[in-house]
């Protein structure tokens, strides 16, 4: 594990953190905060330990680009007893944890210890789910692939049938009711393709920003009384991907927030350029929350749509499938105090 350590004074503190390189622990420090902020930009560390007493308050603004450059990063703040207040600001901005001192070296061996064990127990899961993942969209495409060549067939003939004026209107009336199923099917199929999507052959360079703000306006159109508060990246962004499998996974964000709502709920959209080169898109509303267990599995092209039911079957796994053949993510947190929020990220081109 790599440790950044940010102290002005290495008299009190450097003492304190030699346990840690016998534990096999990497140290690197530093008593400049902008070095500090630039190294860790061009590598972030998995954990930084910063002494907040000598910082001034713009200088402890590094605890949230720490946080910002590397989301998974532990971080540690050390305090004496007359800058309480500078701890609670780096708590706000981001810290993990705070520990006064004077303290034990064994105090600190034991929070890093316990955060290292831990996160890689959430790694080697996470991995894990993944790879499930990656079988569960290999498994749609070739099943998607199978069901849609019959089912082009069968959409064609029952189309050509529909449109015979010969026939009588109760056969015509069957007929139609086939096609709509079809028509669903079809949807559903589309949707597992997209899930086990892979990087598209046909790429451009796409303004998600511009795109965002399409859909957003379209939204407000069918919102029905739902307040949406959209606050978007100055500008645009350009993602280098299918503008066509982009707006697909957008709208999907944005309809299944609106079908989670009721006609008094908000509904939050939100887009910035991060630091790291990423377009990140967050979709929030205060609506049906997802329940803890199924939270985990949404993504998984069977699971349960626990909030907007059939409607948006499939829409899940299908947002994650065309992130991640863009080369991006797609993260989902649900809970009663923050609300559903969809956090997608794609990395922006420089051209």
């Amino acid at each position: 594990m790599n440790v950044l350590v940010v102290c002005a004074d290495e008299g009190p503190v450097l003492p304190l953190l030699e346990p840690l390189t016998q534990e096999g622990f990497l140290l690197e420090q530093t008593g400049n905060v902008f070095r500090a902020v630039a190294g860790f930009a061009k590598k972030p560390a998995d954990m930084a330990i910063v002494d907040v007493d000598p910082l001034g308050n713009s200088e402890l603004e590094c605890v949230r680009i720490f946080r910002e450059l590397n989301k998974d990063a532990f971080i540690l703040v050390l305090f004496s007893q007359n800058y309480r207040q500078k701890a609670a600001e780096a708590l706000r901005l981001g810290a993990d944890a705070t520990l006064l001192q004077p303290c034990y070296p064994s105090e600190i061996l034991v929070m890093l210890r316990r955060w290292a064990d831990r996160s890689a127990v959430r790694r080697s899961t996470e991995m894990g789910y993944q790879q499930h993942l990656d079988s569960l969209a290999r498994l749609a495409k070739g099943t998607a692939h199978e069901i849609n060549n019959p089912l082009t067939t069968l959409s064609g003939w029952l189309q050509m049938m529909e449109v015979d004026e010969k026939r009588d209107p109760k056969e015509r009336r069957r007929i139609i009711s086939m096609r709509e199923e079809a028509d669903r099917i079809a949807r559903v199929v589309e949707r597992l393709l997209a899930f086990g999507q892979e990087p598209p052959t046909e790429r451009a360079a796409v303004d998600v920003n511009a795109m965002v703000s399409e859909l957003v306006e379209e939204l407000r159109k069918r919102a029905n009384g739902v307040a949406i508060d959209a606050k978007l990246q100055p500008g645009g962004a350009l993602v280098m991907g299918n503008d066509r499998m982009l707006r697909q996974a957008c709208k999907m964000m944005l309809d299944d927030a609106l079908a989670a709502v009721d006609s008094e709920g908000r509904i939050s959209v939100r887009t910035r350029l991060t630091r790291q080169g990423f377009f990140e898109l967050s979709v929030r509303d205060d609506g049906r929350r997802i329940p803890a267990d199924e939270l985990q599995r949404v993504f998984e092209p069977y699971s349960t749509m626990p909030r907007a039911g059939e409607a948006m079957s499939l829409a899940y796994p299908a947002i994650y499938g065309i992130m991640r053949s863009h080369g991006g993510d797609l993260v989902l947190k649900s809970d009663d105090e923050h609300g559903t929020e969809f956090l997608a990220r794609l990395p922006v081109t420089g051209g």
